[in-house]
């Protein structure tokens, strides 16, 4: 019985740590932005024009060059 109990709380702890990762989140089709001082973009005025950022998807990364922001 106790084990059961606590094989099923390893399970549930396991399924919300996994909600709460950044890499379920990329999974879902978001991205990271973040510049060459690797600080994640929050905001669109923490950038401006020209700027080179780097993007972290679920599967790889890129870099791409801000030419407009709202």
């Amino acid at each position: 019985m106790q084990k059961d109990f606590l094989k099923r709380s390893l399970k549930n702890t396991t399924y919300k740590l996994n909600i709460l990762s950044s890499l379920a989140v990329l999974e879902k089709g978001f991205s990271i932005c973040f510049p060459s001082n690797n600080k994640i973009i929050k905001n669109s005025s923490e950038v401006k024009k020209g700027d080179i950022v780097n993007i972290r998807l679920a599967s790889g990364s890129f870099s791409a060059e801000v030419k407009f922001y709202d």
